[in-house]
């Protein structure tokens, strides 16, 4: 709530929990039922059992949405719905978000020119044993246990680096669902978020790719950082293997003929090797 920036909405979305959280919301932010109209975007989710807001003035920016359960993606596209702003950020309840990392992810699509923004990114690190007071990041110091610090370490060398060099060639392959910004308009034209895929920012960034080329339209995706998730690499070739259409063919541009086969051998010779290793070691 103390993010810097002129206008913006926070919607909360609480996916059918089973503990106090609503209560705490209603309670502390003295929620009051409001009517909602009927879904016409087109995107689906579980059903909407109670919109409020806030009767506090500073709160007035904010909506929480009380639904039943449905998971991650289904939540997602529960707040995509009711989102009024051309923009959508997509974050985790577990992240801490800088008071100007908003305006910083604006920034690309106010300055796009030839190229459309589809996708927009922001560095995501470790939290461990930093000091957080009141929601705010006061100071970051590297964690005192060894493997959040050999975590940190490969962040950087595998992520940070890479991930701005692909950036320079329009190469990266998805914006984190940790932190992503995208264009509400483009979300609802694919469907929202998969509610039946596993790695589901992954997946809608491939889809988002494979729609503009399918319009012919020049487009970009901007990234810094990727957050890594153990699987990853197996769950990229299962996605190319849901859009295997689009790996290698010439229809869809030179950004899926060479990036998206390349990342697509690229990481099945990598998982290959490493369970190649993994017999070896065994025997």
């Amino acid at each position: 709530m103390s993010i810097q920036y002129p206008f913006y909405e926070l919607i909360i979305v609480n996916d059918g929990s089973s503990d106090d959280s609503m209560s705490q919301l209603i309670n502390v932010f003295n929620l009051i039922e409001i009517p909602f109209k009927k879904n016409t975007t087109g995107i689906s989710c579980e059903e909407i059992k109670t919109i409020y807001k806030s009767s506090i003035p500073k709160y007035v920016n904010l909506t929480v949405v009380d639904k039943l359960n449905g998971g991650r993606s289904d939540a997602i596209n529960c707040g995509i719905i009711f989102a009024k702003s051309d923009l959508v950020l997509c974050t985790d309840a577990d992240c801490i978000i800088e008071q100007d990392a908003l305006l910083k992810m604006v920034r690309p699509y106010i300055q796009a020119t030839e190229r459309e923004v589809i996708a927009s990114g922001g560095i995501i690190g470790l939290a461990n044993d930093s000091v957080i007071k009141n929601g705010i990041l006061k100071e970051v110091k590297m964690p005192k246990k060894m493997l959040p610090r050999i975590q940190i370490v490969e962040y950087i060398r595998a992520f940070l680096l890479g991930r701005m060099a692909w950036g320079h060639i329009n190469g990266l392959m998805l914006v984190s669902g940790a932190f992503g910004l995208y264009s509400r308009h483009r979300l609802l034209e694919v469907g929202g978020l998969d509610k039946d895929t596993i790695g589901e920012d992954l997946e809608l960034c491939i889809r988002l790719r494979k729609h503009m080329e399918d319009l012919k339209e020049p487009y970009k995706g901007l990234f810094i950082f990727l957050k890594f998730y153990v699987g990853q690499r197996l769950l990229l070739i299962l996605k190319f293997t849901f859009h295997s259409e689009i790996v290698g063919r010439v229809a869809y541009g030179k950004q899926c003929i060479n990036i998206e086969s390349y990342f697509s051998i690229k990481n099945m010779v990598i998982w290959g090797s490493s369970f190649f290793r993994i017999g070896f070691s065994l025997n």
